[in-house]
């Protein structure tokens, strides 16, 4: 009984290794090393990628304002020079966020001309006739 027991036991192992030489089944250990340095790796590079767009977008948005706020220093001293009028003190651009955006990839911004008088921005638009 012990003799065909064992004998049962050795071709069931036999099968099992004939079965771990399958193509699909060798170096399975390797393999799934492989792939998990490979996922983990796309991982840190995504966070990486990541960062890397938080970076860039702030640096464009800081980029943006620091060039509206130039064009109104320009325009504020032309404006200056060239409108007689006590009405207006000066006009200035304002860019803004269009409304509904939700994605950073694709932003766009309004823009508009304003006119100040003691501090209070008016749109120019329809109040004169170059607005």
């Amino acid at each position: 009984m012990r003799g065909k027991k064992n004998r049962q036991l050795m071709e069931k192992i036999r099968e099992y290794k004939v079965q771990l030489r399958v193509p699909t089944l060798k170096d399975v250990e390797e393999k799934y090393r492989h792939k998990l340095i490979q996922h983990e790796t796309t991982q840190m590079a995504v966070a990486d990628l990541d960062r890397y767009f938080k970076a860039l977008d702030e640096s464009l948005l800081q980029h943006h304002s620091k060039k509206v706020e130039e064009i109104n220093t320009i325009i504020r001293s032309l404006w200056q020079i060239t409108y007689k009028g006590q009405d207006i003190d000066t006009i200035e651009l304002v860019s803004g966020q269009q409304e509904g955006q939700v994605s950073k990839a694709a932003r766009s911004y309004d823009y508009r001309v304003v006119m100040k008088k003691a501090g209070a921005a008016i749109d120019m638009r329809g109040r004169c006739s170059a607005g």
